[in-house]
């Protein structure tokens, strides 16, 4: 699995990373950094607004973190605001 990071400051933490740790560990913590990543970006949305956006981003971070609470409760609080909103 090869991963293509345009920013050199992620990619050069990526490859200490590897270089640290075993490659499971890699994949783990590469994950982790991608759904904080999506979670952050889901929050964005929220903030400005898009609300289908946002729950399209938080579904990634479920996607990839199915225990992740913060994911799950924020994408029903989501949902909620999306109900209100069409109902309008």
């Amino acid at each position: 699995m090869h991963f293509e990071f345009k920013n050199k400051k992620y990619r050069n933490k990526m490859f200490l990373i590897s270089m640290k740790y075993d490659r499971k560990e890699v994949i783990v913590l590469f994950l982790g950094l991608l759904s904080q990543g999506y979670l952050r970006e889901a929050k964005c949305h929220l903030a400005m607004g898009e609300i289908a956006t946002a729950i399209i981003a938080y579904s990634k971070v479920l996607q990839l973190e199915p225990q992740n609470s913060t994911a799950k409760s924020e994408v029903s609080f989501s949902f909620l605001h999306l109900l209100a909103y069409i109902g309008r």
